[in-house]
């Protein structure tokens, strides 16, 4: 009750300046968000309510389409075809129409152990290859995975473990099968990510960098992130104008910005 809510600001790097748009979403925070530049309109969720927002550029013209999910949304992905996806807590695909302002939720369930019927399993990270293809990680499965909306339905495929199968070493096979992919980036067709273990031993426990060719299906891993006896806990990635791969630490206090340059 005490929490009034989420704060919308707008920041402009030319002029050091920060805007305060005042409260957007009452008595909740927002565990997402993304701008439909079609539209000129943002979309988020909140937390804990998961109900998803929209507003315009100003923070005006607020509208609350209702819960979407239990718990949050981990991601929004704006596709080729002008829509943006994202799932619920048990990985049922929901698909916002921005021109139409409606939402779909799909008849398709993306990929999840099979233990637990797709409990915890949201779609943590994503990004759309140039085959069209959406390539992403899930909350609680090791394997990356794609998926492709069509006019029949949608497609979906498991990529099997970020490493090759031919792989022996222990820490790397502890890692690539109880961690999840995080961190997706996309460079010259090639989707890097890290494949994290926020659990187990401590020596296990990491941000695996890792690679997958959307041209050959190659992987291959590259390295741990580390800076001598300390290894973050990494979970956004973007790739820098400079062409390096950035990802941000979200365990450590105070959190840090990590690089890789290829």
């Amino acid at each position: 009750r005490c929490f009034r809510g989420a704060h919308f600001y707008r920041y402009n790097p030319k002029f050091d300046n920060i805007e305060d748009f005042g409260i957007i979403t009452p008595n909740e925070g927002v565990s997402v968000m993304i701008l439909d530049e079609d539209s000129q309109r943002f979309f988020a969720a909140t937390f804990p309510k998961s109900h998803l927002y929209s507003w315009n550029i100003k923070g005006r013209d607020i509208m609350d389409f209702g819960r979407v999910s239990e718990h949050y949304i981990l991601s929004l992905i704006k596709y080729v075809d002008g829509k943006i996806y994202f799932t619920d807590y048990y990985g049922r695909l929901i698909c916002i129409d921005p021109k139409e302002m409606k939402l779909d939720f799909l008849d398709t369930k993306l990929l999840h152990p099979e233990y637990n019927d797709g409990m915890r399993n949201w779609m943590a990270h994503g990004v759309v290859g140039h085959d069209e293809w959406i390539y992403a990680g899930m909350y609680s499965y090791s394997n990356l995975i794609r998926f492709k909306p069509t006019k029949k339905g949608v497609e979906v495929e498991d990529l099997g473990l970020g490493i090759e199968e031919s792989n022996k070493d222990k820490i790397l096979n502890y890692a690539f099968t109880k961690g999840a992919p995080a961190g997706l980036i996309l460079k010259d067709e090639v989707i890097y990510f890290v494949q994290l273990v926020y659990f187990g031993p401590k020596e296990f426990v990491g941000s695996y960098v890792s690679s997958y060719d959307t041209r050959t299906g190659k992987k291959e891993y590259i390295e741990v992130l580390k800076d001598v006896d300390f290894k973050p806990l990494v979970w956004k990635g973007v790739l820098g104008i400079d062409g390096n791969l950035y990802w941000a630490d979200f365990d450590a206090v105070p959190p840090s910005l990590w690089s890789m340059s290829l």
